[in-house]
């Protein structure tokens, strides 16, 4: 009697091919958009952070150095230049040169009186570089003017923004995360609800 031998063909085998091409196609870009969203966390959780600084920044009681002369709720970034910007190196300008990595903390760039009345520092490798503005009333952040929690502009109050940008897949495209808060109508610090976002995943 013959022994009949089990085996596959070779259509068989061009088919189990193709079909794992086809879920190969499928599953790696869905796979790396959902490595990129999840290093987004890092931006929204930071900005957040930054937002929830300024804010206790203005609520807290504190006096001029030196004297006992109480100084006037203000958000940090007050005295300077309106529109006082205090940004993270390393600069995004050309390309974020850390780019697919994540950058190595720096204390150097915490020192800024800004990032220390915020109490916000990144002490850990991150993909993000993070800027605030803070904007007196009499100043302007061009092309700036956000509506608070109450549904009212920010135009004559002082506010401030808290930016993230990053390249997370080194194209040069950035995605940039937003929030900011300011004074609303009734002398009271508002935060934004959420945050804006552009390109998120590039």
């Amino acid at each position: 009697m013959r022994k009949l031998k089990n085996g596959f063909t070779l259509v068989e085998l061009m088919i189990v091919v193709a079909i794992i091409g086809i879920l190969a196609a499928i599953a790696i870009p869905a796979f790396m958009k959902n490595v990129r969203k999840s290093k987004t966390t890092e931006a929204t959780t930071n900005i957040k952070k930054m937002a929830e600084g300024a804010a206790s920044y203005y609520h807290e009681e504190m006096n001029a150095a030196g004297t006992a002369v109480p100084v006037a709720k203000q958000f940090p970034g007050l005295g300077g230049a309106a529109g006082a910007t205090s940004a993270q190196a390393p600069a995004i300008a050309g390309g974020h040169p850390c780019c697919p990595q994540k950058c190595a903390p720096n204390p150097l760039i915490w020192t800024d009186q800004v990032w220390q009345q915020l109490k916000f520092s990144m002490d850990d490798p991150h993909y993000y570089s993070y800027a605030y503005h803070h904007d007196e009333p009499t100043g302007s952040i061009t092309g700036a003017d956000p509506v608070l929690g109450d549904g009212t502009s920010t135009a004559g109050r002082e506010y401030f923004i808290a930016d993230a940008v990053g390249d997370l897949n080194c194209d040069g495209v950035f995605s940039t995360f937003e929030t900011f808060g300011g004074i609303d109508s009734h002398g009271s610090v508002s935060l934004s609800a959420g945050h804006a976002e552009a390109s998120p995943l590039e």
